[in-house]
């Protein structure tokens, strides 16, 4: 077996870091199967970022803030509700960055 070594520009090198992470396959293998000319089978891995029932709870709150909103521009008047419904979606935010963390 012999090593073989070469230097990339900046941007090169770049491009390669990104297709490793987006394809999992080490830097120096894309490099040998490009070289090669032999065709890169990538391994997608997709992996859920927030759970979809906090989609969900996001989505009725959502709804309800837009409820909200259109009843005080109607009539003038901001709704207690109002208040509750911010410290809902604050917990749902803290929840999602405490989710994305771990």
């Amino acid at each position: 077996m012999r090593v073989v070594s070469f230097r990339t520009t900046r941007s090169e090198y770049a491009r390669l870091e990104f297709n490793s992470a987006a394809t999992l396959i080490q830097i120096n293998q894309i490099a040998r199967d490009r070289v090669l000319g032999q065709a890169i089978h990538p391994v997608i891995e997709i992996v859920p970022k927030v759970d979809p029932s906090l989609i969900q709870e996001i989505h009725y709150i959502g709804h309800n803030l837009n409820q909200l909103v259109k009843n005080a521009h109607i009539f003038g008047i901001v709704s207690p509700d109002v208040e509750a419904l911010c410290l809902r979606i604050e917990h749902l935010i803290n929840r999602a960055i405490a989710e994305d963390i771990d």
